[in-house]
């Protein structure tokens, strides 16, 4: 049978059919083969943001050498450095055209694109842009260059003769990376928000945008979370999918080791018209991939950042800037038919299709590889290491499923020639990008290669913080703290130092945390001197001028001045002189009288000293007084013998005795004016000034009056230089108010004031219809008369244009009490804006008193700002016909505080153990409550009349029911009048009231 069956005529065709199949593919393999050998595809090698680049003849390297400032030309078979070219501070991508004549890199730092001959290195053109240009590439179909504006959300289109912008496109926020398929369709990252746009590169329409699909699991150490922190993306040679490196942010529960973080690529299926994420060939390289150590477990792997593919793209090749590794994953292994069945039952443990077979964990250390480029010539593979700015070279091995990467040379090119940065800033930088356990082997930074603070703080201290507010979703009744929250010896300003070695051992299993390290655990009181050495460098780079200057406050400098001189802060007397109605105003204001004269702040300054260190001063003084901390000033000099002084007349006499000798502290003209950037952090002084690199007129710094006469009527004969130098459009934005009135406790990340949260959620964020649109300075600088907002028709320059609505610097908003302590009309300004806020409904039924309070003005909560410190009730009586007194509540007690069966609306914050925190209110941790009134919310109380007092409800009952409002509780301004007795007690204002009278 078996004879007969297997000969049979049947049978024998099929084998015959079989081995001409078999040849067939044994002849197209060979042709695909030999066409590669002779003729090489470098097509793609060109079709996504890099930072290096392979000419075509394979023979060149160009490199953009990040912070190292420069572009570098080199050999590709030598590692000889044919030239390097210093163009700027931060030199991130490069892209070259069709003919390899021009190329173009992006200056991310100086907001700038540059423009090359190839053939001399001369620059042809330097086009300024918004903020941090990152990606570019060339469109060789349409000769365009695409720029993405990784902080302003665009994508600048430059044409590539003259190369003038020809379209500027509004994209999603965070661009960032980018790659262009041969049909045209260019592919966008989007950092902090895991998504991907695709836009049509001719018509340069949106086609899709494509949302990375977010994971979550009850086990807290398995791969999960939002993907964020994306980068390059790249596209396989044969352009049916696209590959992006990124982590996963699991922040739902506090952040523990091995728990929050997990490196990850995500997977795009490019087909046309139907592009898609294939969500179960995601790769979870924490605990997945079935790649073991010599100790038989599974290897984890840090911060994937980019990758490249063999020629035939059999495989690919990823840089873990993280843990400084390679990972190689074998494609070809995985991608035939007969195996998908296979793999579709395996997806549940770490995603379909190809898989890695190799971690390269013998990379040289401190090195944080970045770039990479696959030489389809030979099995060269080049690696630019971002710590190093040098390049290493790799054998990949060859195609061969089983082959391995081996290092051909440790430092192939020494890419730049001097670094920019210090020995210990480079080495600062190093180790906040370090997640490689295998660096200092007695106090390593993490345990088991999991992390590094790159990880969370993306490129350092910047706007990217606002995402981890966002992205976290804790309980904030149980725990406010997002972040460090183990830093218990001053908030990172008393002894930061030995914090960050909390940091490292609390949060990232570091400094013997970790159990398989077999480390004793660093005690951060006790730190060896050689640690101490080495968080020294570290501390050097978070207060870098481009991080954390300051530490505990975020403002930054952006022209380059270590200190600002006094001289630098122009009096604002002086801009009195053109500007005199508006400096009346400010003059008065609480902006004005933010330090010195503002006795709740200077006991709170000094408390926070006292409690948390000196340095925790600057917290504070961040938004508070910016002029004393750029000059150098580290505490805010007390002027309370001014507290009822009106029109700084101090400030006046000082400009005519002193010019612009004496400083003058607080929040002046200039600091508003001279704000160059905001990034939206979460407040604390998230901006950023700049008050020395501007245009001047002649004699505009001279001390005489003769000068300063002189130089008016210059600024008056062409104002529009004055106009830019003191304008910016952000400043009209709710954000730009949001830098300083958002507040969230340093370190540990308790959100203590979000303002601007709450109106971002309001209907008065409303940008598709500006009828309803109702942004900070709509409400805040609006002239208000009959309790309502009425613009001011006026002038803001003495003799200049008559506005429609002028902006007035009152700057009305809810503490009323110490504007008016100077000035009646700045009271009354700002007690009208109270009044609009609020409206009263009241009811009587069943023997129940029912009040609605909606919140019909304000586009926030009602109370916000410091509103554990503010307080909002109802204060009710109900009296009988005969005038006696039947119910009451919200009554103040013998102290002059609330009593206890009063209902304020205010937040209430605790300390770890769930105590008031009282006046230390930068202790919260546990949110005890929140009883605010949320923008457009009616709140409904309801009172019962007491069963004792029943016998006395003889109708018609009246009931009288105020909204009253305290600018500051009377035990908060007891304190204060403690250090400042000539301080009066706030009065407590009315802001609604309803008279009802209820028949029976």
């Amino acid at each position: 049978m078996w004879y007969h069956s297997s000969n049979s005529s049947a049978n024998q065709k099929r084998k015959k059919l079989a081995k001409l199949n078999k040849i067939k593919k044994e002849h197209v393999f060979a042709v695909i083969t030999l066409s590669m050998l002779f003729f090489p595809t470098f097509s793609y090698s060109g079709t996504s943001t890099s930072a290096l680049y392979l000419t075509k003849d394979a023979k060149y390297i160009y490199s953009a050498n990040l912070d190292g400032g420069s572009v570098s030309k080199i050999d590709a078979n030598s590692g000889e450095k044919i030239f390097e070219k210093v163009l700027g501070k931060d030199i991130r991508r490069i892209a070259f055209n069709e003919d390899e004549s021009i190329y173009a890199v992006t200056d991310f730092s100086k907001n700038q694109v540059i423009f090359l001959d190839a053939s001399n290195n001369k620059i042809i053109k330097t086009i300024k842009t918004k903020n941090k240009p990152h990606g570019i590439i060339y469109d060789k179909n349409n000769k365009y260059f695409f720029v993405t504006i990784y902080e302003d959300n665009e994508i600048l289109v430059i044409e590539d003769k003259n190369f003038e912008t020809i379209k500027t496109i509004k994209t999603e926020i965070t661009p960032r990376g980018m790659a262009l398929t041969s049909d045209g369709r260019l592919l966008v990252t989007h950092t902090m928000i895991g998504m991907i746009s695709i836009y049509d590169s001719r018509s340069l329409a949106k086609l899709k945008t494509i949302t990375l699909h977010s994971t979550s699991n009850e086990d807290e150490f398995v791969s999960q979370g939002k993907p964020r922190l994306l980068d390059d993306i790249e596209i396989t040679p044969d352009e049916d999918e696209a590959w992006i490196p990124h982590v996963l942010w699991n922040f739902d529960h506090k952040f523990q080791f091995q728990s929050t973080i997990f490196p990850t690529i995500s997977i795009i299926s490019l087909e046309k018209d139907n592009e898609k994420e294939l969500e179960d060939q995601r790769k979870e390289l924490f605990k997945s991939i079935n790649v073991l150590n010599n100790n038989n477990k599974t290897m984890i792997v840090s911060n994937p950042w980019d990758l490249s593919f063999s020629n035939d793209g059999s495989k690919a090749f990823v840089t873990l800037a993280g843990s400084e590794d390679i990972m190689v994953f074998n494609i070809g292994r995985s991608s035939t038919k007969a195996n998908k069945e296979r793999h579709r039952k395996r997806a549940n443990r770490s995603g379909s299709g190809a898989k890695a077979t190799e971690i390269f964990r013998d990379y040289p250390n401190q090195t944080n590889p970045q770039a990479i480029l696959v030489n389809p010539k030979n099995d060269n593979i080049y690696v630019q290491n971002a710590a190093r700015l040098d390049m290493t070279l790799l054998d990949s091995g060859g195609e061969h499923p089983f082959s391995r990467v081996t290092v051909k040379e440790d430092s192939f090119s020494k890419l730049v020639e001097k670094d920019p940065l210090s020995k210990e800033l480079r080495l600062g930088k190093t180790l906040f990008n370090n997640g490689n356990a295998n660096n200092y082997e007695k106090t390593p930074l993490v345990g088991d290669f999991w992390m590094s603070c790159n990880s969370c703080h993306f490129e350092g201290f910047n706007f990217t913080n606002g995402f981890l507010f966002t992205d976290t979703k804790l309980d904030k009744k149980m725990d406010a703290s997002i972040g460090h929250d183990n830093i218990d010896k001053g908030y990172i300003s008393k002894t930061p130092l030995a914090d960050y070695v909390r940091i490292a051992r609390d949060t990232q299993g570091g400094m013997g945390e970790d159990p398989k390290s077999n480390l004793e655990k660093i005690d951060p009181d006790k730190m060896p001197k050689e640690l101490e050495e080495l968080m020294q460098p570290l501390h050097t780079y978070i207060t870098d001028k481009d991080n954390l200057k300051y530490l505990s406050t975020w403002m930054k400098l952006d022209d380059d001045a270590k200190e600002y001189h006094p001289k630098d802060w122009t009096n604002s007397a002086k801009c009195k002189s053109c500007h005199e109605d508006i400096f009346n105003q400010w003059a008065d204001s609480n902006h004005k009288n933010l330090v010195g004269t503002n006795p709740y702040y200077m006991v709170l300054e000094s408390l926070a000293a006292k409690v948390e260190g000196e340095g925790f001063r600057m917290w504070c003084m961040g938004c508070h007084n910016p002029s004393a901390i750029t000059t150098g000033i580290t505490k805010t000099t007390p002027t309370m013998d001014k507290l009822f002084e009106h029109g700084a007349k101090t400030l006046v006499d000082e400009l005519d005795k002193f010019g612009n000798e004496k400083l003058e502290e607080g929040v002046s003209c200039i600091t508003c004016h001279r704000i160059s950037k905001i990034e939206d952090v979460g407040g604390n002084a998230s901006y950023t000034l700049n008050i020395t690199q501007r245009d001047k007129y002649a004699f505009e710094d001279s001390p005489h009056k003769a000068g300063q006469w002189l130089s008016e009527k210059f600024i008056n004969s062409k104002p529009q230089v004055h106009i830019d130098s003191y304008m910016n459009p952000v400043y009209k934005e709710s954000v730009y108010c949001a830098s300083c009135h958002d507040e969230f406790t340093p370190g540990s990340g308790s959100k203590i004031v979000s303002t601007f949260k709450e109106w971002q959620e309001s209907s008065f964020n409303n940008p598709n219809d500006p009828s309803k649109n109702k942004s900070c300075i709509d409400c805040h600088m609006t002239f208000l008369e009959n309790d309502k907002l009425s613009p001011l028709l006026g002038q803001s320059t003495s003799g200049g244009k008559v506005k429609k609505d002028v902006k007035v610097h009152y700057f009305a908003g809810a503490n009323h009490f110490l504007s008016g302590l100077k000035s009646k009309t700045h009271e009354d300004q700002t007690l009208q804006l109270l009044k609009t806020s609020a409206k009263l409904d009241v009811d009587f039924k069943d023997n129940q008193l029912i009040v609605g309070v909606t919140n019909v003005g304000a586009g926030h909560h009602l109370p916000t700002g410091v509103s554990d410190f503010r307080e909002l009730w109802l204060d009710i009586t109900i009296k009988n016909r005969n005038g006696e007194t039947v119910f009451e509540s919200g009554k103040l007690n013998e102290e002059g505080d609330l009593g206890k069966d009063a209902r304020p609306y205010m937040k209430v914050f605790g300390d770890k153990d769930g105590k008031p925190v009282g006046l230390f209110f930068w202790k919260y941790e546990k949110l005890l409550s929140d009883t605010r009134i949320a923008s457009g919310e009616r709140r409904i109380e309801k009172y019962d009349i007491d069963e004792s007092f029943k016998d006395k409800l003889l109708y018609p009952l009246t009931a009288t029911v105020k909204l009253n409002f305290r600018v500051y509780p009377q035990w908060v301004t007891n304190a204060v009048q403690k250090e400042y007795p000539n301080l009066p007690n706030p009065p407590i204002i009315e802001l609604q009231k309803s008279i009802k009278t209820f028949e029976e």
